[in-house]
């Protein structure tokens, strides 16, 4: 699907820097607009919605995150890599 590219221009990588804005916002746009309209009409349905997001956001930023990084070729240089290195 991609073209194989050089190993040194990864660091410099346009996707490395746009990486943590798009998931962060992926994650915070949702909980944010969930806790206005739980603050104009409250409903219990909302709350459990929040909190079943919550769970979701956690565990993919976590154990999600690790399992990936893990399975990587580049988490050896990736300084946003959840593996601990050796």
């Amino acid at each position: 699907m991609f073209k194989k590219g050089k190993i040194e221009d990864f660091q410099d990588s346009i996707g490395l820097k746009l990486a943590p804005v798009t998931y962060g916002l992926l994650m915070i746009i949702p909980m944010i607009l969930l806790v206005v309209s739980i603050i104009q009409v409250f409903s219990w349905y909302k709350i459990i919605v929040l909190i079943l997001l919550l769970l979701v956001s956690f565990y993919s930023a976590g154990i999600g995150r690790k399992y990936s990084c893990s399975k990587c070729k580049m988490n050896l240089i990736c300084p946003g890599s959840a593996v601990k290195q050796k």
